[in-house]
Protein backbone atom coordinates (compact mmCIF):
# COMPACT_ATOMS: atom_id res chain seq x y z
CA UNK A 1 0.00 0.00 0.00
CA UNK A 2 1.16 3.44 -0.99
CA UNK A 3 0.95 6.40 1.13
CA UNK A 4 0.60 9.71 -0.38
CA UNK A 5 2.47 12.39 1.66
CA UNK A 6 0.63 15.06 2.92
CA UNK A 7 1.69 19.27 2.61
CA UNK A 8 1.68 20.78 5.34
CA UNK A 9 -1.19 23.66 5.51
CA UNK A 10 -0.05 25.63 9.19
CA UNK A 11 3.18 27.06 10.70
CA UNK A 12 4.34 25.29 13.78
CA UNK A 13 3.96 27.07 16.80
CA UNK A 14 7.82 28.01 17.01
CA UNK A 15 7.67 29.07 13.29
CA UNK A 16 4.90 31.63 14.29
CA UNK A 17 6.37 33.04 17.38
CA UNK A 18 9.91 33.47 15.29
CA UNK A 19 7.66 35.76 13.21
CA UNK A 20 6.42 37.15 15.53
CA UNK A 21 9.51 38.42 16.89
CA UNK A 22 10.92 39.40 13.88
CA UNK A 23 7.76 41.84 12.94
CA UNK A 24 8.13 43.01 16.77
CA UNK A 25 12.09 43.85 16.11
CA UNK A 26 11.47 45.73 13.05
CA UNK A 27 8.84 47.62 14.93
CA UNK A 28 11.14 48.71 17.27
CA UNK A 29 13.54 49.66 14.96
CA UNK A 30 11.47 51.17 12.72
CA UNK A 31 9.14 53.27 15.37
CA UNK A 32 11.87 55.70 16.07
CA UNK A 33 12.72 56.81 13.02
CA UNK A 34 9.19 57.25 11.65
CA UNK A 35 9.02 59.17 15.07
CA UNK A 36 11.94 61.51 14.07
CA UNK A 37 11.06 61.88 11.06
CA UNK A 38 7.53 62.92 11.80
CA UNK A 39 9.48 65.75 14.33
CA UNK A 40 11.50 66.68 11.88
CA UNK A 41 8.39 67.39 8.79
CA UNK A 42 7.12 69.45 12.25
CA UNK A 43 10.19 71.31 12.80
CA UNK A 44 10.12 71.86 8.52
CA UNK A 45 7.05 72.91 8.27
CA UNK A 46 7.53 75.73 11.44
CA UNK A 47 10.62 77.09 9.64
CA UNK A 48 8.72 77.77 6.37
CA UNK A 49 6.05 79.54 8.65
CA UNK A 50 8.21 81.69 10.35
CA UNK A 51 9.84 82.62 7.04
CA UNK A 52 6.52 83.60 5.91
CA UNK A 53 6.10 85.41 8.76
CA UNK A 54 8.92 87.32 8.36
CA UNK A 55 7.96 88.24 4.88
CA UNK A 56 4.51 89.78 5.96
CA UNK A 57 6.56 91.78 9.38
CA UNK A 58 9.03 93.09 6.37
CA UNK A 59 5.77 94.15 4.26
CA UNK A 60 4.77 95.79 7.18
CA UNK A 61 7.25 97.50 7.59
CA UNK A 62 7.97 98.81 3.93
CA UNK A 63 4.48 100.18 4.19
CA UNK A 64 4.97 101.83 7.28
CA UNK A 65 7.93 103.62 6.22
CA UNK A 66 10.54 101.76 8.05
CA UNK A 67 8.36 101.61 11.14
CA UNK A 68 7.90 97.72 12.33
CA UNK A 69 4.83 96.71 13.87
CA UNK A 70 4.67 97.15 17.62
CA UNK A 71 4.31 94.05 19.80
CA UNK A 72 1.94 95.40 22.45
CA UNK A 73 0.55 98.18 20.73
CA UNK A 74 -0.48 101.83 23.07
CA UNK A 75 -3.88 101.96 23.80
CA UNK A 76 -4.60 105.30 22.10
CA UNK A 77 -3.51 103.98 18.76
CA UNK A 78 -6.26 100.91 19.03
CA UNK A 79 -8.50 103.59 20.65
CA UNK A 80 -8.18 106.50 18.26
CA UNK A 81 -11.58 108.36 20.42
CA UNK A 82 -8.69 109.10 22.94
CA UNK A 83 -6.55 111.28 20.86
CA UNK A 84 -3.92 109.43 19.22
CA UNK A 85 -2.51 111.36 16.26
CA UNK A 86 -3.65 110.34 12.67
CA UNK A 87 -0.55 108.95 11.62
CA UNK A 88 0.03 106.81 14.80
CA UNK A 89 -3.91 105.29 14.65
CA UNK A 90 -3.48 101.51 14.18
CA UNK A 91 -7.27 99.75 12.69
CA UNK A 92 -6.67 96.54 12.62
CA UNK A 93 -9.91 94.58 9.92
CA UNK A 94 -11.59 91.55 11.11
CA UNK A 95 -11.11 89.11 8.66
CA UNK A 96 -14.01 86.41 9.55
CA UNK A 97 -17.06 88.40 8.83
CA UNK A 98 -18.65 89.36 4.93
CA UNK A 99 -18.73 93.03 6.65
CA UNK A 100 -15.16 93.11 8.17
CA UNK A 101 -15.50 95.66 10.39
CA UNK A 102 -12.50 97.33 12.23
CA UNK A 103 -11.40 95.56 15.55
CA UNK A 104 -11.42 97.39 18.81
CA UNK A 105 -11.12 96.60 22.74
CA UNK A 106 -8.62 93.41 24.08
CA UNK A 107 -8.64 91.70 20.74
CA UNK A 108 -6.06 94.67 19.30
CA UNK A 109 -3.66 94.61 21.92
CA UNK A 110 -1.44 92.60 20.22
CA UNK A 111 0.68 92.92 17.22
CA UNK A 112 -1.19 89.99 15.30
CA UNK A 113 -3.91 91.81 14.06
CA UNK A 114 -2.43 94.73 12.74
CA UNK A 115 0.20 92.97 10.76
CA UNK A 116 -2.43 90.85 9.38
CA UNK A 117 -4.35 94.03 8.18
CA UNK A 118 -1.72 94.90 6.24
CA UNK A 119 -0.36 91.85 4.58
CA UNK A 120 -1.57 88.74 3.33
CA UNK A 121 -0.66 86.56 6.25
CA UNK A 122 -3.61 84.79 6.70
CA UNK A 123 -5.62 83.58 10.17
CA UNK A 124 -4.79 80.03 9.43
CA UNK A 125 -1.30 80.77 9.34
CA UNK A 126 -1.46 82.79 12.76
CA UNK A 127 -1.87 79.50 14.32
CA UNK A 128 -0.12 76.40 12.30
CA UNK A 129 -0.56 73.86 14.85
CA UNK A 130 -3.70 71.18 13.50
CA UNK A 131 -6.03 70.67 16.49
CA UNK A 132 -5.21 74.17 17.96
CA UNK A 133 -6.64 75.79 14.74
CA UNK A 134 -9.21 73.91 14.28
CA UNK A 135 -10.65 74.61 17.94
CA UNK A 136 -9.68 78.41 17.69
CA UNK A 137 -11.72 78.56 14.75
CA UNK A 138 -14.64 76.74 16.19
CA UNK A 139 -14.95 79.72 18.77
CA UNK A 140 -17.24 81.53 16.64
CA UNK A 141 -19.55 83.64 18.62
CA UNK A 142 -21.01 87.02 18.17
CA UNK A 143 -19.49 90.22 18.83
CA UNK A 144 -19.65 91.37 22.35
CA UNK A 145 -20.30 95.56 21.36
CA UNK A 146 -20.82 97.21 17.79
CA UNK A 147 -20.98 100.61 17.15
CA UNK A 148 -22.24 100.83 13.11
CA UNK A 149 -21.86 104.46 12.86
CA UNK A 150 -18.20 104.09 12.93
CA UNK A 151 -17.58 100.36 11.60
CA UNK A 152 -16.40 98.79 14.79
CA UNK A 153 -16.75 95.49 16.88
CA UNK A 154 -15.73 94.10 20.19
CA UNK A 155 -14.88 90.49 20.81
CA UNK A 156 -14.50 88.56 24.40
CA UNK A 157 -12.07 86.03 25.23
CA UNK A 158 -13.79 83.01 24.00
CA UNK A 159 -13.97 84.31 20.47
CA UNK A 160 -11.90 82.90 17.62
CA UNK A 161 -10.36 86.77 17.41
CA UNK A 162 -9.43 86.84 20.98
CA UNK A 163 -7.53 83.33 20.51
CA UNK A 164 -5.45 84.28 17.48
CA UNK A 165 -4.65 87.53 18.69
CA UNK A 166 -3.26 86.12 22.11
CA UNK A 167 -2.23 82.66 21.37
CA UNK A 168 -0.52 82.75 17.62
CA UNK A 169 2.06 79.96 16.67
CA UNK A 170 4.73 82.71 17.30
CA UNK A 171 5.48 85.30 20.36
CA UNK A 172 7.54 88.31 19.67
CA UNK A 173 10.81 89.71 21.25
CA UNK A 174 8.22 92.21 21.87
CA UNK A 175 10.61 93.47 24.92
CA UNK A 176 13.08 94.29 22.67
CA UNK A 177 11.58 94.59 19.36
CA UNK A 178 8.21 96.62 18.10
CA UNK A 179 7.64 97.72 21.78
CA UNK A 180 5.04 96.11 24.22
CA UNK A 181 2.64 98.78 26.28
CA UNK A 182 3.02 95.91 29.55
CA UNK A 183 6.87 96.19 29.32
CA UNK A 184 7.33 99.93 29.18
CA UNK A 185 7.38 101.09 25.96
CA UNK A 186 5.51 104.12 24.45
CA UNK A 187 4.89 105.85 27.95
CA UNK A 188 6.73 108.71 28.23
CA UNK A 189 5.35 110.76 25.82
CA UNK A 190 2.04 112.72 24.47
CA UNK A 191 -0.09 109.74 22.67
CA UNK A 192 2.75 107.14 23.63
CA UNK A 193 5.13 108.67 21.08
CA UNK A 194 8.87 108.65 21.64
CA UNK A 195 10.50 107.08 24.32
CA UNK A 196 9.61 105.94 27.73
CA UNK A 197 10.82 108.61 30.56
CA UNK A 198 12.21 106.61 33.11
CA UNK A 199 13.59 104.19 30.50
CA UNK A 200 14.81 105.45 27.00
CA UNK A 201 14.55 104.44 23.91
CA UNK A 202 15.10 100.83 24.77
CA UNK A 203 13.21 98.73 21.70
CA UNK A 204 13.56 98.53 18.08
CA UNK A 205 11.07 100.42 16.08
CA UNK A 206 12.35 100.68 12.79
CA UNK A 207 13.66 98.38 10.43
CA UNK A 208 17.00 100.69 9.84
CA UNK A 209 17.83 100.91 13.39
CA UNK A 210 18.77 97.47 13.92
CA UNK A 211 22.21 97.25 13.93
CA UNK A 212 23.09 93.33 13.25
CA UNK A 213 19.85 91.75 11.66
CA UNK A 214 21.36 88.06 11.30
CA UNK A 215 21.86 88.49 15.02
CA UNK A 216 18.51 90.12 16.39
CA UNK A 217 15.92 87.87 16.96
CA UNK A 218 12.11 88.89 15.99
CA UNK A 219 9.57 85.74 16.92
CA UNK A 220 9.97 82.64 18.15
CA UNK A 221 7.59 79.15 18.79
CA UNK A 222 5.61 80.27 21.96
CA UNK A 223 3.98 78.84 24.49
CA UNK A 224 1.44 79.79 27.03
CA UNK A 225 -1.81 79.71 28.89
CA UNK A 226 -5.20 79.81 26.64
CA UNK A 227 -6.84 83.26 26.53
CA UNK A 228 -10.35 81.78 27.06
CA UNK A 229 -8.89 80.28 30.05
CA UNK A 230 -8.37 83.39 32.19
CA UNK A 231 -10.89 85.25 34.14
CA UNK A 232 -8.77 88.23 35.97
CA UNK A 233 -9.63 90.91 33.61
CA UNK A 234 -5.89 91.83 34.14
CA UNK A 235 -4.42 89.92 32.25
CA UNK A 236 -6.84 89.77 29.57
CA UNK A 237 -6.51 93.66 29.53
CA UNK A 238 -2.70 94.08 28.70
CA UNK A 239 -1.40 90.50 29.50
CA UNK A 240 0.32 89.35 33.40
CA UNK A 241 3.89 88.86 33.57
CA UNK A 242 3.64 84.93 33.61
CA UNK A 243 0.19 83.61 31.62
CA UNK A 244 0.60 80.27 33.30
CA UNK A 245 -2.84 79.53 34.82
CA UNK A 246 -5.32 77.44 32.80
CA UNK A 247 -4.93 75.30 29.47
CA UNK A 248 -1.71 75.82 27.86
CA UNK A 249 -1.39 76.21 23.98
CA UNK A 250 1.97 75.72 21.51
CA UNK A 251 1.14 79.85 20.84
CA UNK A 252 1.58 82.80 22.56
CA UNK A 253 1.72 86.44 21.38
CA UNK A 254 5.05 87.27 23.55
CA UNK A 255 8.66 85.94 24.17
CA UNK A 256 10.73 87.83 27.09
CA UNK A 257 14.43 87.50 27.63
CA UNK A 258 16.20 85.38 29.89
CA UNK A 259 17.74 87.82 31.77
CA UNK A 260 16.44 91.55 33.51
CA UNK A 261 14.30 93.08 31.07
CA UNK A 262 11.47 96.01 32.06
CA UNK A 263 7.91 93.87 32.77
CA UNK A 264 5.04 94.93 33.89
CA UNK A 265 2.12 96.83 32.49
CA UNK A 266 4.03 100.71 32.56
CA UNK A 267 7.75 99.09 34.07
CA UNK A 268 10.04 101.79 35.46
CA UNK A 269 13.00 99.36 36.22
CA UNK A 270 14.46 96.14 34.82
CA UNK A 271 12.72 93.30 37.42
CA UNK A 272 12.32 90.87 34.57
CA UNK A 273 12.44 87.40 35.97
CA UNK A 274 15.25 85.00 34.70
CA UNK A 275 15.14 81.75 33.09
CA UNK A 276 14.63 78.31 34.75
CA UNK A 277 18.60 77.12 35.19
CA UNK A 278 17.96 74.19 33.54
CA UNK A 279 18.82 73.46 30.02
CA UNK A 280 16.50 70.60 29.41
CA UNK A 281 13.04 71.87 28.06
CA UNK A 282 10.01 70.17 30.47
CA UNK A 283 6.70 71.00 28.55
CA UNK A 284 5.17 70.34 31.67
CA UNK A 285 6.74 73.25 33.40
CA UNK A 286 4.72 76.67 33.25
CA UNK A 287 5.44 78.80 30.37
CA UNK A 288 6.99 81.50 32.30
CA UNK A 289 9.95 78.96 33.03
CA UNK A 290 11.38 79.88 29.63
CA UNK A 291 9.58 83.43 28.96
CA UNK A 292 6.83 81.29 26.74
CA UNK A 293 9.60 80.56 24.32
CA UNK A 294 8.60 76.73 23.12
CA UNK A 295 11.25 74.73 22.25
CA UNK A 296 8.95 71.71 21.60
CA UNK A 297 11.51 70.45 18.19
CA UNK A 298 12.94 67.86 20.40
CA UNK A 299 14.29 70.58 23.16
CA UNK A 300 14.31 73.38 20.58
CA UNK A 301 12.53 76.21 19.01
CA UNK A 302 11.94 77.89 16.23
CA UNK A 303 13.46 81.36 15.73
CA UNK A 304 12.85 84.35 13.05
CA UNK A 305 15.21 86.61 12.44
CA UNK A 306 15.27 90.11 11.32
CA UNK A 307 17.32 89.25 8.64
CA UNK A 308 14.57 86.89 7.20
CA UNK A 309 16.29 83.74 8.09
CA UNK A 310 14.54 81.38 10.26
CA UNK A 311 17.04 79.33 12.85
CA UNK A 312 16.28 76.14 15.12
CA UNK A 313 17.75 77.01 18.54
CA UNK A 314 18.11 75.23 21.69
CA UNK A 315 17.80 76.86 25.52
CA UNK A 316 21.48 78.04 25.97
CA UNK A 317 21.61 79.67 22.51
CA UNK A 318 18.87 81.76 23.38
CA UNK A 319 20.59 82.47 27.25
CA UNK A 320 22.78 85.41 24.55
CA UNK A 321 20.90 88.52 24.88
CA UNK A 322 23.09 89.95 21.99
CA UNK A 323 19.85 87.99 19.93
CA UNK A 324 17.18 89.56 22.23
CA UNK A 325 18.28 93.45 22.28
CA UNK A 326 19.23 95.46 19.84
CA UNK A 327 21.48 97.36 22.36
CA UNK A 328 23.01 94.36 24.14
CA UNK A 329 26.93 93.65 23.89
CA UNK A 330 27.33 90.55 25.46
CA UNK A 331 26.09 87.04 26.34
CA UNK A 332 25.79 87.60 29.55
CA UNK A 333 24.25 91.32 29.25
CA UNK A 334 21.43 93.10 31.57
CA UNK A 335 19.10 95.36 30.43
CA UNK A 336 20.01 99.31 31.27
CA UNK A 337 18.11 102.55 30.93
CA UNK A 338 18.95 104.11 27.54
CA UNK A 339 18.89 107.95 28.36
Amino acid sequence: MHFMSRSRAAFTLIELLVVIAIISLLVSILLPALGQARAAAKTTKEVASAKQLLVAYTAYATDGKDRVVPAGPHWDWVHPDFGARPQNVLRPVDPFPTAQPLLEGNVSKTWVWHLRTWTDYTPAEMQIDPRTWDLFRSRIVPPSQVDIQRGWVEYERNSVQAALAWNPTFGMNGVFVGGAMSHGAFGGAPNGLGANRTLGRFYVQQLSQIRNTSRLMVFSSGRGADIISQEASGWWSYGVNAPNAGTIRPGYWLVTPPRAHPQGRGATSATGPAWNTSNVFNPRSVPSSWGNVDFRHQGKTVSAMADGSANVFGIEDLRDMTRWSNWADSRDWNFTPRR
